[in-house]
């Protein structure tokens, strides 16, 4: 406990550690004759007698930290969502699963019939559908939500990225032959733009070199 007492005159703050409430008038009493002492009226000294300090609120948990998972639908997803998992488990964060739905090349032949509204509704029910059936994966103790934006795949990303405060980004790594080196990545240029930490999951070298040459 800490007692205060100050003069109204100017006389200065008396300063007295009392160890128990009950011994306040003592206190009051030994703080009444240090002012009489440095010669400030009785009848302005004040008694502040300050309490233990409040209890810190546990009730709340930390927040948790948030890696957005960008995933597509090559062979590479799985490896970037188990490894996505693992992180999240033993760093106590959750995840977001997100997927960027861009115009493809290879549309199928009945989109061409329809209005772009149409077209843009038929890829985000398909990606959603995808996410959905890789989020099966997740374990049960790893927190997750789904999200799906459309947008060129690097530029959506790191805007969900700054949008979700997420704290990393966690993508996969593309091949690195023909026109996948020439123009750069996704990850490549999600490294160079994004806001937070990104962590690109390498595959298996022979399967993205194959995916790259068949783009």
């Amino acid at each position: 406990m800490l007692a205060a007492a100050s003069s109204l005159d100017g006389a200065g703050p008396i300063l007295s550690t009392c160890r128990q409430r009950t011994g306040g008038d003592q206190s009051r009493a030994r703080l009444l004759q240090n002012a009489r002492q440095r010669g400030a009226p009785a009848t302005r000294v004040t008694l502040v007698v300050l309490g233990p300090p409040a209890p810190v609120r546990s009730d709340h948990p930390p927040t948790m930290k948030t890696y957005l998972v960008a995933l597509d639908n090559s062979s590479r997803a799985p490896q970037v969502l188990a490894a996505a998992s693992a992180l999240a488990r033993d760093t106590d964060a959750r995840l977001i699963l997100f997927r960027a739905v861009g115009l493809p090349n290879d549309l199928p032949i009945e989109a061409y019939a329809m209005s772009p509204d149409d077209v843009i509704d038929v890829l985000v029910q398909r990606a959603t559908n995808e996410v959905n059936e890789q989020a099966r994966a997740v374990p049960p103790a790893v927190a997750f939500e789904t999200r799906i934006d459309v947008g060129t795949p690097w530029q959506a990303i790191c805007e969900a990225g700054k949008q979700t405060a997420a704290s990393l980004i966690i993508i996969g790594s593309h091949g690195y032959a023909g026109i996948d080196r020439l123009l750069g990545t996704t990850a490549a240029k999600v490294v160079n733009h994004a806001d937070c930490s990104v962590l690109v999951v390498r595959g298996d070298a022979r399967a993205e070199e194959g995916e790259g040459r068949t783009r």
